[in-house]
């Protein structure tokens, strides 16, 4: 805009800017030059002086211009947004999508959550093309994965059966079922004894293998493990510490902790003066039982993180590389 007696009444006038054009006008230099100056479009190759930058930027502070955010979006191709796609929402632990939800917020992202069909395209999201990236706690479809793979959306995909050396995130299943052996091997029991229910997922099998590994390095004193045909194994884990009276700590993977605390009390074996407890849980769990139990934990906040940051980086074009996460233990009455 040309410094002229009308022009410069209107720019005294004037409260605020609320458009390109009229910024531009205002600047006396082209859109593409205030976008360039505002790094409105990541692409522009349009090239400005430093000082003709500063006063674009000075004069949209001044009328409180406010670009645009959805035509930004629009021309970057970008939608701040990924999709979550689950079989059973109950997969996922409510401390994990609430810590999630609460770690895309603060980064200006949404959470898109849609079910797995049994039919093509599988997913809105494939339909409609209106997220960045995909996120899976789940293990998708085989053709499911080849039409995300087709339209070119990034997958990230945590703690699922599917391991890949980029976009994935997993557990340390093994140094956590290590990290509890120590534990409880400090604590003088001898006889410890692993309860893993189900084996389809990694986790489950890298327990197994990982405390068979001890037991053959000589750091457990025997080969205690139960692997139970039902979720309710009252009969089979009663059989069991008949079976092996020496047993004075459990390890307890995918299983209901409330039948062991049960039959124990029925046997009248107490916690943890004869057999210490450690077990795999999320947080929130471990005061339902008494004594409260001590229990092996992923970081919720670190996890939170770790997702946006993979789906970030997966969004931007980036492959991140797996990231695996320990678990930590919360030691409490249990296994004292």
């Amino acid at each position: 805009m040309k410094s002229t007696p009308e022009n410069d009444e209107k720019m005294e006038n004037m409260d605020k800017i609320t458009t390109l054009k009229e910024l531009a006008e205002l600047c006396g230099v082209s859109r593409q030059a205030v976008s360039a100056a505002l790094n409105l479009s990541p692409g522009n190759n349009t090239r400005i002086s430093r000082e003709k930058a500063e006063y674009i930027r000075k004069l949209a502070k001044k009328y409180h211009f406010t670009p645009n955010r959805t035509a930004q979006k629009l021309r970057a191709r970008r939608h701040d947004a990924y999709g979550l796609v689950v079989s059973n929402l109950c997969r996922i632990a409510l401390p994990t999508l609430v810590v999630l939800l609460d770690e895309l917020k603060k980064r200006d992202k949404l959470l898109v959550v849609d079910s797995i069909s049994t039919q093509p395209p599988f997913s809105r999201f494939l339909k409609e093309q209106c997220v960045d990236a995909i996120l899976s706690f789940d293990e998708p479809p085989s053709d499911m994965l080849a039409l995300i793979e087709k339209a070119g959306y990034p997958l990230i995909l945590v703690n699922s059966n599917i391991q890949r050396e980029k976009n994935c995130l997993v557990y340390n299943e093994a140094g956590a079922l290590r990290l509890a052996a120590r534990h409880l091997l400090e604590h003088g029991r001898r006889h410890i004894g692993l309860i893993q229910q189900g084996i389809e997922h990694y986790s489950g099998q890298a327990r197994i293998d990982t405390y068979r590994q001890l037991v053959s390095e000589g750091v457990l004193a025997g080969e205690y493990v139960l692997q139970p045909s039902t979720p309710i194994f009252d009969e089979e884990l009663e059989s069991f510490l008949t079976r092996h009276p020496s047993i004075d700590a459990l390890i307890l993977g995918s299983t209901d902790p409330v039948v062991v605390y049960r039959v124990l009390a029925k046997l009248g074996r107490t916690i943890p003066a004869d057999v210490a407890i450690v077990r795999f849980a999320w947080p929130g769990q471990e005061y339902r039982l008494q004594p409260a139990s001590t229990t092996l934990e992923i970081n919720q906040n670190v996890l939170g993180a770790t997702i946006a940051d993979l789906l970030e980086q997966a969004a931007s074009g980036k492959q991140p590389t797996t990231v695996t996460l320990d678990y930590y233990l919360a030691v409490r009455d249990s296994s004292r």
